[in-house]
């Protein structure tokens, strides 16, 4: 047996305890959600990630809870990148500094080299690097929940080959997408 549940949580622990697969779909309001992610994981300014986050993940609450984790990761990412920059940049001038001394000309020549360099190694698109955690994040998010798309589907997959659906699967077996109009709506 499956029960999915939204918001009677008594039936639910009920089911559960009989032994029914119990799938939870409640999901948290958008001033709650911001409320807990905003001053904590996100920054209070940033509120184009805050909407992207939002019409991408919704009110899922462990969705949201992995968002907050991912965020926490990129911040982390970020930080460590920014060291590894300033790293390699004191590396560089520690070697400038040990080179033998070079005429005005050549020491223009490699600032000029150098700066130039800089600006080809950002992004070839238009927009530029990104520009904080949330927005790294959300260009890569189908894959940062690669997870959790895979149990979704899983979990749908399933709930759909139930026996209890058989009928409604063979009454719509020439149009699947019918089928599955029907099984959602």
């Amino acid at each position: 047996r499956l029960l999915v549940q939204s918001r009677d949580g008594v039936a639910a622990a009920r089911a559960y305890e009989a032994g029914a697969t119990v799938l939870t779909m409640g999901e948290w309001s958008e001033e709650m959600a911001r409320a807990v992610l905003m001053p904590r994981f996100l920054e209070v300014e940033d509120k184009s990630g805050w909407n992207a986050i939002w019409a991408a993940v919704g009110g899922h609450a462990a969705h949201l809870r992995q968002i907050a984790e991912l965020l926490h990761k990129e911040r982390l990412d970020m930080e460590r990148e920014r060291q590894e920059q300033e790293k390699e940049k004191r590396r560089v001038e520690m070697n400038r500094q040990l080179r033998p001394q070079r005429s005005p000309d050549a020491e223009e020549f490699a600032k000029i080299a150098e700066q130039q360099h800089e600006d080809d190694s950002y992004r070839s698109d238009a927009r530029g690097p990104p520009a904080g955690a949330a927005e790294r994040l959300l260009r890569r998010l189908p894959e940062a929940m690669r997870d959790e798309v895979g149990k979704l589907e899983a979990q749908a997959a399933t709930f759909a080959r139930h026996p209890q659906l058989q009928p409604l699967r063979e009454a719509h077996a020439a149009r699947p997408g019918m089928w599955e109009a029907e099984l959602v709506g």
